[in-house]
C-alpha cells in the first residue's frame, strides 16, 4: 500500500475542529462583554445607593441638630447667645463668643443641647477637596422666604452647612427634600457667606434671590452649586429662622 495515500475524512474533521473553535471563541467573547457590563451596571446602581445613604445621613444629623437649637430657644435662649463652640473642634475652628461662658448656651453641651459633634461621613466630599470634613454654622446668610425675607441683619437666619459635597450627593438630597429628581439641574446660586457664627448676624449674602436659585426659596432645606469663589456644591440647613 502507498503509505502517502489521500484520507479526505481527516481533512473533514480538521475543518470541524476549527469551526468548533471559533465558535467557542465568539461565544467567550460574548460572554466576557456581558459580564463586564454587567458589572458596570452594579457598580453604578451601588454608587447611587451610596449617595442616597450619604443624602439621609446628612438629613438625620441635621435634623438631630436643628431640633436641639429649638429645644434652646424653648428653655429661653437668645439666638445671639447661641453657642456653637466644642472642645472636640479641629484647633484651627473657633465658635467661642461671650454667650458660650454660659455652658445652657451651648448646643454640643450636656447642659445646653447636648448634641453630640458629628463629622460629615466618609466620601461626602469630593476626594480632592480642601473642606475639612466638619459641618459649619454660620449668621450672615439670609434664605429667601424663611422667616422675614430681607437682604439686611434683621433677616440672616442661622444655618448649618456642608461644602463642597460631591455633585451626585446634592442631587439625591434636592431629590430627596421634594426640590428637585435627581438628574435635573441642580439650583446655583453665587454667594455664601462663610463666617463662623459668633453671636453676629451681620448680613453678607442671600440664597434664592437669583434666577438660578428660585427654586430654594422658602426652602428651610436644600443644595446648590456655589458659582461663586471657590466653586462648590453646597447643602445648607436653617437651624434657626429669623
Amino acid at each position: 500500500m502507498n503509505k502517502h495515500s489521500f484520507h479526505p475524512g481527516r481533512e473533514t474533521e480538521h475543518g470541524n475542529i476549527l469551526v468548533y473553535i471559533l465558535i467557542a471563541a465568539a461565544l467567550l467573547a460574548a460572554l466576557s462583554y456581558t459580564v463586564a457590563n454587567s458589572g458596570r451596571g452594579n457598580v453604578s446602581q451601588l454608587n447611587e445607593d451610596k449617595a442616597r445613604l450619604a443624602a439621609t445621613e446628612l438629613l438625620e444629623y441635621a435634623s438631630t441638630l436643628t431640633n436641639g437649637v429649638s429645644q434652646l430657644r424653648l428653655r429661653g435662649v437668645e439666638p445671639r447667645a447661641m453657642c456653637f463652640d466644642s472642645t472636640n473642634w479641629p484647633a484651627e475652628v473657633d465658635y467661642a463668643h461671650d454667650g458660650c461662658v454660659d455652658t445652657y448656651n451651648r448646643v454640643f453641651h450636656p447642659d445646653g443641647a447636648g448634641i453630640n459633634l458629628g463629622e460629615l461621613p466618609l466620601g461626602v466630599q469630593g476626594a480632592k477637596s480642601r473642606q475639612p470634613r466638619i459641618w459649619n454654622f454660620y449668621g450672615g446668610n439670609a434664605v429667601m422666604g424663611i422667616g422675614s425675607s430681607c437682604e439686611n441683619a434683621n433677616c440672616t437666619d442661622l444655618v448649618m452647612a456642608a461644602r463642597d459635597i460631591r455633585p451626585e450627593i446634592c442631587s439625591q438630597l434636592n431629590d430627596l427634600l421634594g426640590i428637585s429628581a435627581k438628574g435635573d439641574p441642580i439650583p446655583t446660586n453665587s454667594g455664601l457667606d462663610t463666617t463662623p457664627f459668633r453671636g453676629d448676624f451681620t448680613f453678607y449674602e442671600a440664597i434664592g434671590n437669583e434666577s438660578g436659585s428660585q427654586i430654594l426659596q422658602a426652602k428651610p432645606a436644600g443644595c446648590f452649586h456655589r458659582v461663586g469663589s471657590p466653586t462648590e456644591y453646597v447643602f445648607y440647613q436653617v437651624i434657626l429662622a429669623r
